[in-house]
């Protein structure tokens, strides 16, 4: 979805998910993509204290922005959260086979929350706005205002590139 990968098409769509009080879809999409999965590696610390923070903001049942994501999946969240801290068998690796989704060990040998932990969950809520709201966003006010928009940001960037085109090709003349 390209419009997602541009700020202003994000906005847009966050201001009309918003008028539909939906706008914690995307919001979590977000926070899952631009700052959960862009934590460092080696701060595990900051990523468990992500994780729950997230998880009380859009997981938790009864939460003013809880996302609609399967059970099957807010379950695997949950058992991975409530393992953060308890320390991994025999003091190494997570176990593959555990029934929560195989945490990173963190300092010292316990289990912290995975990287990889709310990406089935984002895919789920994209998959949830582009089937609920992508079509009738697509005729909306926000689309459209972000579109003309869009087409003029663009014009200016052409007119920009041929000035400078045009700059250095008055500059060889002089020369």
């Amino acid at each position: 979805m390209l419009l997602l990968e541009d700020a202003a098409g994000r906005a847009a769509l966050m201001d009309f998910l918003r008028a539909g009080y939906s706008e914690h879809h995307l919001a979590f999409w977000e926070e899952v993509v631009h700052r959960y999965r862009a934590l460092p590696a080696e701060d595990q610390a900051a990523r468990d204290s992500m994780a729950r923070e997230m998880w009380q903001r859009y997981g938790k049942n009864g939460s003013a922005s809880q996302i609609n994501i399967t059970e099957p999946q807010r379950l695997r969240v949950q058992t991975a959260l409530e393992r953060i801290g308890q320390p991994l068998p025999d003091g190494g690796a997570a176990d593959a086979s555990a029934p929560a989704p195989p945490a990173s060990g963190g300092a010292g040998g316990v289990y912290g929350a995975p990287p990889d932990l709310f990406d089935e969950s984002a895919a789920y809520c994209l998959e949830l706005i582009k089937g609920n709201y992508f079509f009738p966003f697509q005729s909306s006010k926000q689309y459209l205002q972000y579109k003309a928009e869009k087409a003029q940001r663009e014009h200016l960037e052409q007119q920009r590139k041929q000035e400078q085109k045009e700059k250095k090709s008055n500059a060889c003349v002089i020369l």
